[in-house]
C-alpha cells in the first residue's frame, strides 16, 4: 500500500477517476509505482508492485464483490504487470496490485490497461445470482430474510441472510429449484441511474445499510414484470 501519498507525485484534480462501467481497455500513463510501501521510479521483473493511473475502469473490491483482475502492458510491449486486485487505500487514490511479469515499468510510461473480461463476466453472473437467491429466499421464507453479507467471486458466491431457524430440506430444495429456473429463464437486466430518493420510492432495497450517494444505479431483473423488479440498488 502506498506510504507516501502525494509525494513527490500529485493526484489528478479530484483524485483518480473511477468508472468501471464504460470500458475494459484503454491507454493510460503510469502515474506512480510502489512496492511494499516504497515509492519507485522503476520496478523490476518479478517484483510485487502497486500501480497508480490517472483513471481506472477496474472494479474496486466492495460490498462483498471481489475486485477485477487484468493486465497493464507497456504500449511498446516491453513490460507487463499482472493485476490481481484493486483497492482504494485513501480518498481519491486507487491502486492496482500485482506483479511485474516482464520488463521494467517506470513512472511516465504509456500503457494499455486491460480488465480481464472473463473474470468480470463470471463475477457479474454470480452477483446477479445473489439477487435471484435473495428474491427467492424472501418468497419462500418471508420479507424478514434480508441479505446480511456476501462474497461474490468469479468462481463462487456466499450469501448470508437473516432467519431465526434452520431451513427444512424441502424448502431448501424449492429455493434451489426456483433460483435455477430463474437462471434458465435468462431474464433481461436493466440498469438505470436515478436519484436515491426516486429509487427508494420505487421500492429499491439498499442493502447492508450502506451509505449511498445522491445518484445511484438501480438494477432491475426482468423489467416490466411484477416479479423481481427494482430490488437492488448499487452505489454509482
Amino acid at each position: 500500500m502506498p506510504s507516501k501519498i502525494g509525494q513527490p507525485w500529485k493526484l489528478p484534480p479530484g483524485g483518480v477517476a473511477y468508472n468501471p462501467y464504460e470500458w475494459l481497455e484503454r491507454e493510460d500513463e503510469v502515474l506512480a509505482l510502489f512496492s511494499e510501501g516504497d515509492e519507485l521510479e522503476q520496478a523490476l521483473v518479478g517484483q510485487p508492485v502497486e500501480v497508480i493511473l490517472p483513471e481506472t475502469g477496474f472494479y474496486i473490491e466492495s460490498g462483498g464483490q471481489v475486485s477485477d483482475a487484468g493486465r497493464i502492458v507497456a504500449k511498446d510491449g516491453s513490460w507487463a504487470v499482472s493485476v490481481d486486485e484493486v483497492r482504494r487505500p485513501a480518498a481519491g487514490v486507487i491502486i492496482h496490485i500485482g506483479t511485474v511479469e516482464k520488463g521494467s515499468p517506470k513512472v511516465g510510461d504509456m500503457a494499455i490497461v486491460s480488465v480481464d473480461k472473463a473474470h468480470r463476466m463470471d463475477t457479474m453472473r454470480n452477483h446477479t445470482a445473489t439477487h435471484l437467491l435473495h428474491a427467492q429466499l424472501q418468497k419462500q421464507l418471508g420479507d424478514h430474510a434480508r441479505q446480511a453479507g456476501s462474497l461474490v467471486a468469479p468462481d463462487r458466491l456466499r450469501f448470508d441472510f437473516t432467519h431465526p431457524e434452520a431451513i427444512p430440506a424441502d424448502v431448501l430444495d424449492a429455493i434451489e429449484y426456483d433460483v435455477n429456473q430463474d437462471i434458465l429463464a435468462n431474464y433481461p437486466v436493466a440498469i438505470v441511474e436515478k436519484s436515491r430518493q426516486q429509487a427508494m420510492d420505487e421500492g429499491a432495497m439498499a442493502l447492508f445499510g450502506e451509505k449511498y450517494g445522491e445518484r445511484v444505479r438501480t438494477v432491475t431483473i426482468n423489467p416490466g414484470s411484477a416479479f423481481l423488479t427494482n430490488y437492488a440498488v448499487e452505489l454509482m
